[in-house]
């Protein structure tokens, strides 16, 4: 079944068409991983579709409703089932680790129950391995520990939809693999992927399709069903793990 709907999307940053006539669509329980060159539009794209930049022409819907063009109170209900993940983490300064991690629940799930979410909190504390981080700001912890935190925090809303930005970005080896098991786990409880990656290995994990961008344009389409999809991907010069995911 369909449930989200990009068509003809256009955007243009200053006189550069960034994105050039995108459309496709993405399917229960089909996760896609979009690659490309740094200058592909791909990270705007999920941006765009996230509903953080509107597009210049096109439209992006979510079942049957216009993440652009609808009411707040549709548009509300639309990101309590889409989450996005930045490639940097995006924690707030102000905040400690407790309340950015609850910042998303307070305000979609007002009557969540506060101790059955932090219980699933340490559960992933602990499967990360990050530890006494609760109390601290983020300015107080690692670089990776600030990214693996945004997985547990996209995680705990328990969304339709997750959208991720480089998923494996300035992570050491071992916090890379940890994040690609942590992805096919919450892949087996029922949550879609449209992920920005250049990893062979997310591909391999959890990727149904794999989209390739250039100049803002798709360029190519290969689905899990394909004959030898694996070995064609790997002719897009994937990367494998290397400690830090670079982009091709």
């Amino acid at each position: 079944m369909i449930f989200l709907k990009v068509s003809n999307v256009f955007w243009k940053s200053e006189r550069v068409e960034v994105l050039q006539d995108i459309s496709f669509t993405l399917e229960e329980g089909r996760s896609t991983i979009i690659a490309g060159t740094y200058e592909s539009g791909k990270s705007v794209l999920l941006k765009v579709i996230g509903g953080i930049s509107p597009p210049d022409k096109g439209t992006v819907f979510y079942y049957d409703k216009d993440i652009y063009d609808s009411s707040d109170e549709v548009i509300k209900g639309i990101r309590k089932e889409i989450v996005f993940l930045f490639h940097d983490g995006a924690l707030l300064s102000n905040l400690i680790i407790e309340e950015n991690l609850l910042l998303p629940i307070k305000y979609h799930f007002p009557n969540f129950i506060y101790d059955e979410i932090m219980n699933e909190i340490n559960e992933y504390l602990d499967y990360f391995g990050i530890k006494n981080v609760l109390e601290k700001r983020p300015a107080e912890v690692s670089e990776i520990s600030k990214k693996l935190l945004t997985f547990i925090r996209a995680a705990i809303m328990h969304p339709r939809l997750m959208l991720i930005d480089e998923p494996l970005f300035n992570l050491d080896f071992m916090s890379q693999k940890k994040v690609i098991v942590f992805l096919e786990n919450l892949k087996k409880k029922g949550i879609n992927f449209l992920i920005v990656s250049n990893s062979f290995d997310v591909l391999k994990a959890v990727g149904d399709r794999l989209i390739i961008m250039q100049d803002g344009k798709i360029v190519n389409v290969l689905n899990k069903e394909d004959e030898n999809f694996l070995e064609k991907a790997r002719k897009f010069e994937l990367s494998d793990l290397t400690g830090v995911e670079d982009e091709i």
